[in-house]
């Protein structure tokens, strides 16, 4: 092959997906160790990479033939790999950790990569002083090694479970010069994940549950994130927690999953459309001009970026990103010019542009809309370490439930925001106006419903242009759906008590009025008790109403009066009853209640 490196090309995610169901999915299973001099490299792969020159192996040193045999050398595109599979804080890592990361193509060994590539490490660390076989290059008290899978779909968190077996049996030989159990789950891999993926294995492992019952309301922010197409960070200490949550919020856009060969790098461009009714998706995705070109030239997704990218956030050509760290450099470093910062630990998010608060404020149809949802999830939620019990239960409030609903959400806005044709709403001048009984309603706002800002940020945006001109040279298929939120309707009064709920929640001042929350409703209950009692029996009422009123009254003094320091001699009211006789000519019975001789009240009690 040639050994200079052609100029990168602007690949094609519709060639690249037409081939790939062709292609074995599995591309290669690596193995990355820390080196106590280079620091993190690339020690084994299966197979060997393609060779571009007969210098793509080094040739045997010291320190390669401590390893067993020759280090691959890995490209130019590739150098980032080793930092990608052994993160930030590796030595605090007490059991294991699982990295999601993307890679971008290798133009010279097209057809075999020639999109991005999706990448899944698992590392393990262990006492240096427990091998069997302690080569010479082994000169720290803790050996770091994590075993990677590269794909060419998204699919990797079907493979997390097994992953982690081979990973652990790899490190329970304690030599890890014993490479054949690396073979042999190469070649396992590549005989069972073959042929097209199903949309049930794409979103294995991310859970859309998981992602509202941590950001709740601000899940809708996040997606609206996504197509305002800016530079958003998630932060936090769990590298694994960072994908899942990234990758649940791109699940949200119907077909995204598949159409992310652009993601790897900013400098990547696609001339062809990402899906045609003739592939194995979705046909109804493809009249609807979905998915969104949300990823493209300009746009970067790296569920994980360690520090030696940071150059690819402060670079001209990144436009917007969607990236996670568990770094905190890239919070504070201004070159990056971050616009939001999702922290995961915390579900908060830190809006850094403030022109962004108002082009992200939730409508009422909005809070209604994402409130359902989060009902919906937190009434069915089950408190278990094991993610797995979150998933076995019925529709509503499950993945596929949330996946549906925010489909319909961008539906109703897709055809909310296109173009009218001036024809379907101006009359023919021949025509005469008709009656004025039969003149047209006003014209429904329903661009407001999903907040007028944000859906003037998103039609500058570079995916609203593509989508754009797609629906328009095929416009037939947007005729079935129907304009409007979802949630249309909403009041502003109800939108201003989830607001509040929500903030209450999130300040933690539930908890806090617990206590006085309980003895409202208990001393109203009461209350209604006594009423209810008067209303069916009057005349036995009227002989027990004293007992009744004085027993309330109690509990509201028992309930509500805070103990003193000192005892207290303050009794309770002295409460008496007796019907009124200077009133014979009211259709109904009156009973005058005494509070201490300084206070009455009368009970209007019908007969």
């Amino acid at each position: 092959m040639n050994d200079e490196s052609p100029e990168p090309k602007k690949l094609s995610p519709k060639s690249a997906l037409s081939s790939s169901y062709n292609l074995p999915t599995i591309v290669a299973v690596l193995c990355v160790g820390f080196h106590h001099r280079n620091g993190p490299q690339l020690e084994y792969a299966i197979p060997r990479f393609p060779l571009s020159n007969p210098a793509s192996f080094s040739t045997p040193t010291e320190d390669s033939r401590d390893l067993g045999e020759l280090t691959p050398i890995l490209p130019d595109e590739w150098s980032i790999l080793p930092f990608l599979c052994l993160p930030d804080g590796a030595h605090m890592v007490e059991f294991e950790e699982f990295i999601y990361f993307h890679l971008p193509p290798i133009p010279r060994w097209s057809p075999h990569v020639d999109s991005s590539l999706f990448g899944l490490a698992c590392f393990r660390q262990m006492d240096s002083n427990n091998l069997i076989n302690k080569t010479k290059d082994v000169t720290r008290s803790m050996v770091q090694k994590a075993v990677v899978v590269l794909a060419r779909h998204p699919i990797l968190g079907s493979l997390r479970s097994k992953l982690g077996l081979v990973t652990h049996a790899f490190f329970e030989q304690r030599d890890f010069e014993k490479r054949e159990i690396l073979d042999n789950f190469y070649e396992a891999l590549t005989t069972s994940v073959t042929g097209y993926i199903p949309d049930s294995t794409l979103y294995m492992a991310f859970s859309l549950r998981d992602l509202i019952y941590q950001f709740k309301s601000k899940t809708l922010q996040l997606f609206k994130l996504l197509l305002l197409e800016k530079r958003v960070l998630f932060f936090g200490q769990k590298v694994e927690k960072l994908s899942a949550y990234q990758y649940a919020v791109v699940s949200l856009i119907p077909g995204l999953l598949r159409s992310l060969g652009d993601a790897a790098s900013p400098i990547l461009s696609s001339t062809e459309e990402i899906n045609t009714p003739t592939e194995p998706t979705n046909e109804k995705d493809y009249k609807y001009g979905l998915p969104l070109r949300i990823f493209g030239e300009g746009c970067f997704f790296q569920p994980y970026i360690p520090l030696q990218q940071i150059d690819v956030l402060m670079s001209p050509t990144t436009r917007s990103f969607l990236v996670g760290t568990s770094n905190a450099i890239f919070t504070h470093h201004k070159g990056c010019n971050i616009d939001v910062v999702v922290n995961v630990d915390t579900g908060m998010i830190e809006i850094m542009d403030p022109v962004l608060t108002n082009i992200l404020n939730l409508t009422p149809a909005d809070r209604k809309f994402i409130e359902d949802i989060t009902k919906s999830v937190t009434a069915t939620w089950i408190n278990e370490e094991d993610p797995s019990m979150n998933t076995q239960i019925d529709f509503e409030g499950s993945d596929d439930d949330i996946r549906g609903r925010f489909e319909l959400y961008l539906l109703s806005l897709i055809k909310s925001v296109l173009p009218t044709s001036p024809s379907a709403t101006t009359p023919p001048v021949s025509q005469s106006p008709p009656p004025e009984h039969e003149q047209q309603q006003p014209v429904r706002d329903y661009i407001s419903e999903f907040n007028s800002q944000f859906v003037k940020a998103w039609k500058a945006t570079a995916n609203y242009a593509i989508w754009k001109d797609k629906v328009t040279a095929n416009p037939d298929g947007m005729e079935i759906l129907i304009p409007g939120h979802p949630n249309a309707g909403a009041s502003t009064l109800a939108a201003m008590q989830l607001n509040w709920a929500a903030k209450i929640q999130e300040m933690g001042l539930d908890k806090t009025f617990f206590v006085a929350r309980k003895e409202v409703t208990k001393a109203l209950t009461g209350a209604e008790k006594v009423v209810r009692d008067i209303a069916a029996d009057p005349k036995a009422a009227a002989q027990g109403t004293g007992n009744a009123v004085t027993n309330w009254f109690s509990s509201l003094r028992t309930g509500w009066t805070t103990p003193s320091a000192t005892t207290s001699t303050e009794t309770s009211p002295t409460i008496t009853t007796r019907p009124l006789e200077d009133k014979p000519d009211q259709p109904h019975d009156y009973l005058e209640v005494v509070l201490e001789s300084d206070h009455k009240l009368n009970l209007d009690i019908p007969k």
